[in-house]
């Protein structure tokens, strides 16, 4: 693609457009998108890794709103908590409770997922390591090896 001014911006104004349409898919069953992100990360993260410091350390956020969201989905049911993780007592292993896994079932990004499932592999792979390049640069202040997991690149 050639790089004049007028393509850029609108490819810009594109990722602008779907960033906002998935933000606010993530208003859904009663959830917010942080909650959908927390419910998303603690179905797949390792048991040591379940817990609200890592978790704010995946989203890039203080520990404060991350742990204002645990406690809500806690209240909600759909997250409890278990022993101390990793020795630490004052942090908790958090698990989703089957009423959380039967709302991951409702995730308003499984439609997305379906989508994005049906890209050629080499198309996953440019879209994967464009994301990351544009993750990087909106998140250049704490840039860190933590959003290496979000790329499909095997060269990050």
């Amino acid at each position: 693609m050639e790089n004049d001014t007028r393509s850029i911006s609108a490819l810009c104004r594109l990722f602008e457009l779907a960033a906002r349409s998935l933000h606010s898919a993530g208003f859904s069953h009663g959830l917010y998108p942080a909650q959908w992100t927390a419910l998303r990360y603690l179905s797949t993260a390792g048991p040591q890794e379940r817990t609200a410091a890592r978790l704010a350390r995946f989203q890039q956020m203080a520990v404060g709103p991350v742990t204002r969201t645990v406690r809500t989905l806690i209240a909600k049911g759909l997250v409890s908590e278990g022993p101390p993780a990793g020795g630490h007592h004052r942090s908790k292993q958090l698990n989703i409770t089957p009423e959380g896994m039967r709302t991951l079932t409702e995730d308003p990004l499984l439609a997305l997922d379906a989508e994005l499932a049906g890209l050629p592999e080499r198309d996953a792979r440019l879209l994967g390591a464009t994301l990351g390049r544009v993750i990087s640069v909106l998140h250049a202040k704490d840039a860190s090896d933590d959003t290496a997991g979000l790329r499909l690149d095997d060269e990050a």
